[in-house]
């Protein structure tokens, strides 16, 4: 009885190992699941690389921009403030000169 057993047990355990398969199988998978992964990560710091400088890039020309555009209005505004001194100047000869002339007519 235990021979049958065992040997029921033995064959049991053979059946199990055939749809099994061998540990060398796995291995050689393994060599191309890491290089996949590999791969991955590789060209995801490319792309992180690429969208750093691209960002870097960007900022620099927005910093360009805004520098431009507020010496437009620094300016812009220089001009204005030039302009009205000009107009209150010349609004005040012009006054004079109408009370001139209205004293001399």
């Amino acid at each position: 009885d235990a021979k049958k057993i065992t040997s029921l047990i033995q064959a049991k355990a053979q059946e199990d190992d055939v749809g099994a398969p061998a540990a060398s199988v796995y291995e050689s998978h393994s060599d191309s699941i890491l290089e996949v992964l590999t791969n991955l990560m590789e060209e995801a710091e490319g792309q992180l690389d690429a969208t750093r400088k691209k960002e870097t890039q960007n900022l620099h020309a927005f910093d360009m921009l805004k520098q431009s555009l507020e010496d437009e209005m620094k300016y812009g505004n220089k001009e204005m403030s030039e302009s009205k001194s000009g107009i209150a100047a010349a609004s005040s000869k012009k006054a004079k000169a109408e009370g001139d002339l209205t004293v001399t007519s």
